[in-house]
């Protein structure tokens, strides 16, 4: 049970972290909740009404993330106890919507998403840096 959690709340967050990150500028500004409901769409097969359903859950989860981050600006703890939060409580309303295929098909691609990142930062742990 506790690994299963674990994996949905990845997932959350691998979905939320695209919108936490915010915009790089203007024209980029929505279309990180659209890229992520577009991506969801054709991993997960989602039908017109789970789409309506999952939009203004991400759009909402965007703005709590926005808001969080200008909260708690310079106190990183509070900062990533609240993005925590945001996603677990995104990631429960949208595994609600989804039907029990859907909702391991998502599972997997959490754990897939958790994979890359962490090959990713070993990878760029193995970089030789110059420490003069």
């Amino acid at each position: 049970m506790r690994k299963l959690i674990g994996t949905i709340l990845l997932i959350a967050g691998c979905f939320t972290v695209t919108l936490a990150q915010g915009p790089q500028d203007q024209k980029e500004k929505g279309k990180r909740g659209e890229k992520l409901l577009k991506e969801m769409t054709t991993t997960l097969s989602l039908t017109t009404d789970q789409q309506n359903k999952i939009k203004p859950i991400i759009e909402e989860t965007g703005k709590t993330m926005k808001t969080n981050r200008e909260k708690y600006k310079g106190n990183q703890k509070c900062m990533r106890q609240s993005a925590f939060q945001t996603r677990k409580a995104s990631e429960e309303k949208i595994m609600a919507i989804l039907t029990p295929d859907q909702q391991k098909k998502f599972t997997e691609e959490k754990n897939k998403k958790q994979e890359e990142r962490k090959k990713k930062r070993q990878e760029k742990l193995m970089e030789p840096i110059d420490c003069k």
